[in-house]
């Protein structure tokens, strides 16, 4: 689980693991998807903001990347609701089982309906830029992003056997710190990692708990 402030190095940290899984059958396949601008304007100032090659480079908050990379083996979570009553919602994890051009099948690891194996197809993902100046546009590609590591905020609600924390920067917001140390069922398989922090004198490591002032608890 990473917290650092954006998601860049939980990116580079998912990509890392790809990287540097065991070498077996399978190799790292890149997937690609296709971009359209909902809203282009050709007299627009901003028209540039809309050549494809500059979408390619944008991912927003809740669309899957341009270029995917993935490989049998790999931990991916959803990024929309695909079938709620069988908890395929956004945030479930799974792990990827086969890799077609159009398919991915993948089995849940998270979720009630735990071990389930589904297929999942490429889908039209919106985003929606209501500024003046704003570039609102069409993404088909699988619904998904890889999650070797993840977010405090996209990691709430989900249960891990093993769990990593990386606290390279500290957290800043209220709660993220209980959400994080909370994702395991046992604190015995939770591992910290808080470089160059303070430590008191028995050598423990302090973490700052942010708590929103003005809060009172019964």
């Amino acid at each position: 689980m990473e917290h650092r402030r954006g998601a860049c190095a939980k990116l580079r940290a998912s990509r890392g693991v790809l990287r540097h899984a065991p070498r077996g059958e399978s190799t790292v396949a890149g997937f690609w998807a296709r971009n359209l601008i909902s809203n282009e304007n050709p007299l627009s100032p901003y028209v540039a903001d809309s050549d494809v090659a500059a979408l390619n480079k944008l991912t927003p908050g809740g669309l899957p990347a341009h270029h995917i990379h993935l490989k049998v083996g790999s931990i991916i979570v959803l990024l929309r609701n695909l079938n709620t009553s069988k908890s395929l919602c956004n945030g479930t994890r799974l792990i990827v089982k086969k890799l077609q051009t159009n398919l991915i099948s993948a089995e849940t690891i998270s979720g009630s309906n735990n071990g389930m194996t589904i297929g999942i197809s490429r889908v039209c993902n919106s985003y929606i830029d209501e500024s003046p100046d704003g570039v609102s546009f069409e993404r088909f590609q699988f619904p998904v992003r890889e999650a070797f590591a993840m977010t405090i905020t996209k990691a709430q609600g989900q249960t891990c056997e093993r769990l990593g924390i990386d606290l390279t920067d500290e957290p800043f917001a209220h709660g993220q710190l209980y959400t994080a140390l909370s994702r395991a069922t046992n604190s015995k398989f939770i591992k910290v990692f808080a470089p160059n922090k303070p430590k008191d004198d028995e050598g423990n490591v302090l973490i700052h708990n942010v708590v929103a002032r003005g809060l009172t608890f019964d």
